[in-house]
């Protein structure tokens, strides 16, 4: 059996990428203003954990088998 996608999952998906593009676009300030006030490294702890919230926004909103 073969999951087929809808119009209202691919709207999903397209509001989870605009999601993940503020929060993107949130933790490169973030990123800019913490590498002046810790060091580059500093910077890296603090914004890392949030590039990562892409994929699992998308795979939260969309829960069909073998996507």
């Amino acid at each position: 059996m073969r999951a087929r996608f809808t119009s209202i999952d691919l709207a999903l998906l397209a509001v989870a990428g605009v999601i993940s593009g503020v929060v993107f676009t949130a933790t490169w300030t973030i990123y800019n203003i913490s590498e002046v006030v810790v060091g580059p490294v500093g910077a890296r702890v603090i914004s890392y954990g949030l590039w990562f919230i892409g994929a699992p926004l998308a795979a939260s909103l969309l829960k069909k088998p073998s996507s």
